[in-house]
Formats: structure tokens, C-alpha cells, sequence
């Protein structure tokens, strides 16, 4: 038998591989663990004292192993370096062998933010429960996590991700709860990090107390800046001031499927700050009574090529499809707004969407067309003019020439669930969207067959590729 140097390099490639999937195995940590790393692992599943501290998981966990998590309270405490997570490892995944940590089957792993009540409040960013903080190949999966903070608190989440890559949470219930102060609060900080995956979660309570006296500026359940490569698809958003706020270097963010209601205010709020925001695409999502879909105020810099389409737009009595430019600013380009069901049945004349074609006509979305604008409701364009019909629309602008004001006729409007959303055999939105290389379905529900919002079935796909097989050595 010949060994030529390729097949040396093979030979080399496959033990390597096989001495990375070696080492990895499945380990437990309890909220009572004291025993040692080695002694944490093995066939039979360990508990309570048998298992490990989390603070020995994270410290020792590596590529291509698997943390469970066993059920009950876990306390992350304080007193790490600025907005570094109490829980991360300091290691990280790889590609074909990530880091996964994850609630063991049937259990329920829950996690308070590290800053405990009846403490004094510190003055900004308090620390995370858990994220990721310098790595790569992480996921977290299946956890319940509780903000305990409500005032008086800068930039502070539940879950943080920094200067990370290949991150992903899935499969969680984010609890917030009712803010009097908050500056930049959140469940989710996205920082400086790159393909980021949100994912099957649950992610609710983060709305204003009534009492509150001042503004909650950029307040949200995810808030992100500085970022690429974002995927949210799969989630519940409800009961929270804002839902997906981003602002400063925004590139690649991708919002779909999710189902998004009772919002205080948009559902995503594109704010691009000192450095451009670019390629952005909600379509597919299931949004109901929520005041704004997409909102893009006051940018100071370039927002470009947005994408709004094939979205389900539920009101009762109030709501924005789209705010697309801004009066007093040049900046936005390229932006499409197609495909969408907004249908308003509570009475009114609530803002179906503004535009803007001032102090340049480049502002105006490229593509606005195709969209089913049912019940009550009028355009505006620059805060000034108000149209009543889609033909004085139609007219003005010479936008949404096929767009349609036809009853969508879902299966249950009102419903509380976003299947409560799917089209009638007989709607009129089945055969006017925009066709070509996108739907000629209007709506979310394109198949009738998508899964949008959370499951309780979904399953992360976080499996390492197989190691090649069946290879004839020359």
C-alpha cells in the first residue's frame, strides 16, 4: 500500500478529530454541587451534592462538552469585571464541537440577574446572569431567567453578549418586570459580538410601571449596538415597552417568525447612531397591538437597504406599519416595504405608514407596493400630509399601485395565537403579493405550514457534524 502525503494529511485530520471528540463528555452541576470536575461526569445522570457548583462548570468546561444544568435556583452573585456574565466559560466552542449548556430533560434551571434586591443599586451596567464574554461556539438552552432590577439602573440585562461569536440562547423564558427609570435596560445586550442566535424564547415583562416619571430610552427586550450577523426567529415578545431596539454599526439582522404583541411601544426600533445601520429584514412575524412595527427616528447616519415584508399586522384601533425616514435627516436609502397585512378593526384613524421624501426624494422607499391595508386608517408623508384613501396615495406618491384594502380574511382575527392568523382558502391576499423572486401571498403565513413564535417542541440544532466515513485509503 502506497502513503502518499495526502493521505498522511488525512490520517492526521481523522485522529485529530477523533482525539477532539475523545475528551468530550457530558457533565451536571446542581445549585447545592461541591464535587470535583472529573467526578461530575459519567453514564448515570448526578444531583445535589454529587454534581458540580456552576462555578466549576464554567471554569472548566471545553469544546465539544455538554453542561446540564439540574432543576432549581441559581444565584450568580456580583462582583465580576465590568458587564462581564456571572455564568460563561472561559473557554471556547468550535464550529464542529460547541460548548452547550443546557437545563436537564424535565427540569428547570432558574436564574436570577446577578443584582439582588435590597441591595444598593449601583449606578450603571451591574453584572449579567449569564452570556458570553470573549467566546465563540456557546449555546444556552432551556433555561428560566428573572430580572430582579426595576430602577435606577444603566444598560443592564439578564443575559450579555460580548465581543463574542457564534453565540446562541434558545429555548429560555426571560422574565422582566415593570421599570420606573431604566436607561438602555433589557433581557438580552447584544455588544461588539457576531452571529448571535436568538432562538424559540420567551421573552416578556419588560414594560414601563405607570408611575414612572421619566423616559426609558432605548428600553427593550433585546437591545444591541455595534453588531453583525444577528438571527431572532422563533420567539414570544410581549408585554414589553419595546421588543428589538439596535442602534450604532448595525449590519445583518435578521427578525423572523416571531410572534410580537401588547407592545408599549415598536415592535423594532432601528436607531443608527454615529455609524450606519444596514441590511436589516423583518418579514414573517405575527404583530399585534403593538402602537409601531418599525420605527427609524432621528438617525445621525446611514440606514440602508431595509426590508419589511410578508408581515401579519393586527391593531385594535392603532398602528404603524412602517416609519420610514425621518424630516430632518438625508440618510435613509434603499429601504422596502412589501407583501404586509396591517389590518385595523378598532375604529379610528390610526397611521398606517409614514414616509418620507424630504429634504430628499431618496428617502422614499424603493419598493412600496403590495401591501393589504384593511379597516380604518391614513398615510402621511413628512409629518405633513395626511391621505385618507390609497387612490389620493396612490396619486401622490405613485406608491402601493398594487396594494389592496381587502378584508385578509384570517381564519380567527382577534385570535390570540398567531395561527389565529393564517388566510382563508378564499383571500384576497393569497394572489396579490408581489411574486417573482418573493410571495404572491400578502401576510406571514405564506404555506400556511410555518411554525412562527415559540414551541414547546422546537429543538435546537446545536449537533456537531459527523466524522467522515466510508474513505478508501490509495
Amino acid at each position: 500500500m502506497r502513503t502518499t502525503k495526502a493521505t498522511f494529511a488525512i490520517l492526521m485530520c481523522l485522529s485529530g478529530a477523533f482525539a477532539v471528540s475523545a475528551h468530550a463528555a457530558d457533565y451536571y452541576v446542581s445549585p447545592t454541587g461541591t464535587a470535583a470536575w472529573a467526578d461530575c461526569s459519567g453514564a448515570t445522570p448526578l444531583n445535589e451534592t454529587d454534581a458540580c457548583s456552576w462555578q466549576t462548570g464554567m471554569a472548566n468546561v471545553a469544546a465539544g462538552d455538554t453542561v446540564y444544568f439540574r432543576g432549581g435556583v441559581y444565584e450568580p452573585g456580583e462582583g465580576r469585571p465590568f458587564d462581564e456574565p456571572a455564568m460563561h466559560p472561559v473557554r471556547s466552542g468550535t464550529a464542529a464541537n460547541p460548548i452547550v449548556l443546557k437545563a436537564y430533560p424535565g427540569e428547570t434551571p432558574v436564574i436570577h440577574e446577578a443584582y439582588r434586591p435590597g441591595a444598593v443599586a449601583p449606578a450603571s451596567n451591574t453584572d449579567p446572569a449569564l452570556g458570553c464574554y470573549r467566546n465563540s461556539y456557546v449555546t444556552w438552552d432551556g433555561f428560566t431567567l428573572v430580572r430582579n432590577l426595576d430602577n435606577g439602573y444603566q444598560a443592564s440585562a439578564i443575559v450579555r453578549f460580548e465581543l463574542s461569536d457564534h453565540c446562541t440562547i434558545t429555548n429560555s423564558d426571560l422574565i422582566g418586570r415593570p421599570h420606573m427609570d431604566q436607561y438602555n435596560g433589557s433581557l438580552i445586550h447584544i455588544v461588539q459580538s457576531r452571529f448571535i442566535t436568538i432562538a424559540n424564547n420567551k421573552l416578556h415583562g419588560m414594560s414601563r410601571d405607570p408611575n414612572a416619571v421619566a423616559t426609558t430610552v432605548n428600553t427593550s427586550a433585546i437591545w444591541s449596538f455595534d453588531f453583525e450577523h444577528v438571527n431572532i426567529f422563533n420567539n414570544d415578545f410581549y408585554d414589553n415597552y419595546g421588543n428589538i431596539s439596535t442602534k450604532v454599526g448595525t449590519s445583518f439582522l435578521n427578525i423572523h417568525h416571531n410572534h410580537i404583541w401588547n407592545c408599549g411601544s415598536a415592535a423594532v426600533r432601528a436607531i443608527p447612531q454615529t455609524a450606519g445601520t444596514t441590511d436589516i429584514l423583518i418579514y414573517q412575524n405575527v404583530i399585534r397591538d403593538c402602537p409601531l412595527v418599525l420605527d427609524s427616528p432621528d438617525p445621525t447616519e446611514l440606514l440602508y437597504n431595509v426590508r419589511v415584508y410578508n408581515n401579519t399586522v393586527y391593531n385594535a384601533g392603532s398602528g404603524t406599519l412602517a416609519v420610514i425616514g425621518n424630516p430632518r435627516y438625508q440618510w435613509h436609502r434603499n429601504a422596502e416595504v412589501f407583501n404586509n397585512i396591517l389590518s385595523n378593526r378598532g375604529g379610528g384613524n390610526p397611521l398606517l405608514v409614514r414616509y418620507f421624501n424630504s429634504p430628499t426624494p431618496e428617502q422614499m422607499p424603493t419598493y412600496a407596493d403590495n401591501n393589504n391595508f384593511h379597516g380604518a386608517g391614513h398615510w402621511n408623508l413628512n409629518y405633513q400630509t395626511d391621505y385618507t384613501t390609497l387612490a389620493a396615495w396612490r396619486a401622490a406618491l405613485g406608491a402601493d399601485l398594487n396594494s389592496i384594502t381587502s378584508d385578509p380574511q384570517f381564519v380567527t382575527a382577534g385570535g390570540l395565537n398567531p395561527q389565529d392568523y393564517k388566510l382563508e382558502a378564499n383571500s384576497p391576499a393569497r394572489t396579490a403579493g408581489r411574486g417573482g423572486a418573493y410571495a404572491t401571498v400578502i401576510g406571514a403565513y405564506i404555506t400556511g405550514n410555518e411554525v412562527i413564535g415559540y414551541s414547546p417542541s422546537y429543538v435546537a440544532d446545536t449537533t456537531p457534524p459527523a466524522a467522515p466515513s466510508n474513505l478508501t485509503v490509495q
